[in-house]
């Protein structure tokens, strides 16, 4: 399904043949857009401009969406600024940012700290958690 809704514009209808209680059926679909970021209710997002990334806390809408295991902890990336230092670095919405500069984060309270000590810096490490597996990001400032 991916395939064809990524070779079809949005607003133009295609086929999609599904297998329903053991029978075949085809259907016509019509191509909608996905919302670049989810519904913003009772939530509250940063944004940082300078590393160009948008995070949250991860409620139980956002865990849901990303089908994070329970009491996931961190904040959730949820929007990726092209040509960012955080694209640059392979962060990707539905990462779990764990820490910031060696810093456990928990909630956007965590990472408001350690993002405003990271203002003057160069770049500033994050730890991402991505599935089933963590990593090591380096953001570096982009002119």
């Amino acid at each position: 399904m991916p395939a064809i809704v990524a070779r079809t514009p949005v607003g133009e209808r295609a086929k999609v043949t599904v297998i329903r209680d053991g029978r075949e059926r085809t259907f016509a679909v019509t191509i909608g857009e996905l919302p670049s970021r989810p519904p913003t209710t009772d939530r509250k997002d940063r944004r940082e401009e300078r590393w160009g990334l948008t995070v949250t806390n991860i409620l139980p809408e956002i865990a849901s969406r990303f089908r994070f295991e329970p009491g996931q902890e961190g904040v959730v990336v949820i929007a990726v600024e092209r040509d960012s230092s955080a694209a640059g670095a392979g962060i990707q919405v539905g990462d779990v940012i764990e820490e910031v500069s060696r810093q456990a984060i928990r909630s956007l309270e965590d990472f408001d700290k350690p993002m405003a000590a990271a203002m003057d810096s160069d770049r500033i490490l994050l730890l991402i958690r991505r599935g089933d597996f963590s990593s090591y990001r380096v953001l570096r400032k982009r002119d």
